[in-house]
């Protein structure tokens, strides 16, 4: 569960109430975050760390920033856990840039931007599919193809991790996308407690 409003020093209750239950929780770590607070958040988080791709809000479209690739070093050297890159990731360009110092590549309000910009309910699906393909393009490793989806079976282990918020409920149900469904599926339950990051296509 990915929690980008719940501070460390209040988040007590809502973790022992999610380790109950079996849920991972998510910090987003700010840069500004010192040593013995990353150290906190740290022993506390499951399933990835999420590290903000640009500073502000979730949504934005500004550059990536500049100090994120060190931000991502410093993440790593605290913890094993995957490190997730999200928040103003919005074209494939910083896709493709996230994914080279990330485990895990976080789009979400650039694909319900791509949705919101169709009309009608198939050129919706059809401009989730495209973004995500453009998207799944960007991040390719050199070499690996990416035509087509790939089943479970053939997920690449050695690749980042594309993760896609958002997707319109319309692709549950729609026989046509059953294999970008399955690709969304795993994107959201693929996460490991130890760093073997993978990609689907």
């Amino acid at each position: 569960m990915i929690l980008p409003d719940l501070p460390i020093e209040e988040a007590n209750d809502w973790l022992t109430a999610a380790q109950r239950v079996g849920l991972h929780t998510v910090f987003v770590v700010a840069p500004a975050t010192n040593d013995a607070r990353l150290t906190r958040i740290c022993s506390a988080a499951g399933g990835m760390l999420y590290a903000p791709a640009v500073p502000g809000i979730t949504g934005s479209t500004c550059p990536l920033d500049p100090a994120l690739p060190a931000f991502v070093h410093r993440l790593r050297t605290a913890t094993d856990l995957p490190i997730g890159v999200g928040i103003g990731i919005s074209t494939p360009a910083q896709a493709q840039a996230a994914s080279r110092i990330a485990d895990v590549t976080i789009v979400g309000s650039a694909l319900i931007r791509a949705i919101d910009a169709a009309q009608g309910t198939c050129q919706q699906e059809g401009a989730a599919v495209d973004f995500a393909r453009l998207l799944t393009a960007a991040t390719a490793p050199p070499g690996h193809t990416t035509s087509g989806c790939m089943t479970p079976a053939l997920i690449d282990h050695r690749a980042p991790q594309l993760f896609l918020a958002g997707a319109p409920r319309s692709l549950n149900r729609t026989d046509g996308l059953s294999g970008l469904r399955a690709d969304l599926t795993l994107c959201r339950t693929g996460l490991r407690p130890a760093r073997r990051p993978e990609r689907v296509v």
